[in-house]
């Protein structure tokens, strides 16, 4: 990770502290890390990594995914979903994303 975009991620965290604008900041950091949103529906949202250069099989695939029904997240690696450990810079990210689906408020129910 270079420090430009370690910059750009603490950048977008303080220019946009409530989550309000046009332009989804956690899409414009998943890209930076090389991440490429593939799926945004009602029901989740899908971030992929291509690991190998000619992908052709699920295994060479990271994934992070948001579902947006529980309100959680997950990363996986491969066919079978196997969960993988989250990056600082990946956390960043992720944070992001909370943030601006709304998730970070505290609701009591």
């Amino acid at each position: 990770m270079s420090e430009e975009t370690l910059e750009e991620i603490k950048y977008y965290s303080e220019m946009y502290p409530d989550g309000i604008h046009k332009k989804s900041q956690a899409k414009e950091i998943f890209e930076k890390l090389g991440y490429k949103l593939v799926n945004d529906n009602e029901y989740f949202l899908l971030y992929e990594y291509q690991i190998k250069e000619n992908a052709e099989f699920e295994n060479d695939y990271l994934h992070i995914s948001f579902e947006k029904k529980d309100k959680a997240f997950i990363k996986t690696y491969g066919d079978d979903n196997t969960p993988e450990i989250i990056t600082m810079e990946e956390l960043q990210a992720i944070n992001k994303q909370v943030e601006e689906l709304g998730w970070n408020k505290w609701n009591k129910k």
